[in-house]
């Protein structure tokens, strides 16, 4: 599923298969250290503890998507919370054409390396918004038909996004067909607690009709079933 992009030179996608190439290494107010590396062919975006972006390999939704039926989904106002370098856009695109994304993303730095390494080779309908994801949740008049929640510090999700109003939130500006996919870290007993309880105690009393699927040390959590 999808295209990695295609402006690598060739002996360094070749060696990368050997051994990872720093294509870029850069620090930030939010994350101590961010680094984009060309791994076994593709772009990975990583900090010291985790990866943020490996374009059409970003496991977690990568697998998601694949379990849904884009067949019945009709919209095409995607809402980005958490840019990476654009994996998820990556991914998408090689499934559906003509969507509309927007991206919200706080680190300056991180956007810097996506429009660098990523975004500016993509062809695709994008506006990509430096802003809290959270404010921008409580102060848009937009409504949106896939919200795709993945924002991370290193490998931990900030208090602020695993609350009952953050989930009232993000239904608030859903289309009346919308879906939220929501990226929740399981990749130790103790995150994979901490993700099923803000499913079982906010998610799904925000969506009645949510489900927990177990992916690559993640759970995603869905607002209902519809494409599945």
């Amino acid at each position: 599923m999808g295209k990695t992009v295609n402006h690598i030179p060739y002996w360094q996608r070749l060696w990368s298969y050997l051994s990872p190439v720093v294509l870029d290494s850069i620090t930030s107010d939010i994350n101590e250290n961010l680094e984009v590396l060309l791994v076994r062919g593709h772009i990975q975006l990583c900090t010291q503890r985790a990866v943020y972006s490996y374009e059409h390999k970003y496991e977690n939704f990568r697998l998601l998507f694949e379990k849904l039926d884009f067949a019945k989904f009709k919209g095409e106002k995607i809402l980005l919370l958490g840019l990476g370098l654009g994996s998820i856009i990556q991914i998408l695109d090689s499934i559906k054409k003509n969507l509309k994304y927007t991206a919200v993303e706080l680190d300056e730095e991180v956007i810097y390396l996506a429009e660098t390494h990523i975004l500016k080779h993509l062809h695709v309908d994008l506006q990509v918004i430096c802003n809290n994801a959270h404010h921008y949740v409580q102060v848009t008049e937009e409504k949106y038909d896939m919200i795709c929640m993945d924002v991370f510090i290193d490998d931990w999700i900030p208090d602020e996004f695993l609350t009952l109003d953050f989930c009232l939130g993000l239904k608030s500006i859903l289309s009346e067909s919308g879906i939220v996919i929501f990226n929740t870290p399981a990749f130790s007993k103790k995150s994979a607690n901490t993700s099923h309880r803000f499913f079982t105690n906010h998610f799904k009393n925000a969506f009645s009709g949510a489900q927990l699927i177990d992916v690559h040390k993640n759970y995603m959590l869905l607002s209902h079933s519809d494409l599945l």
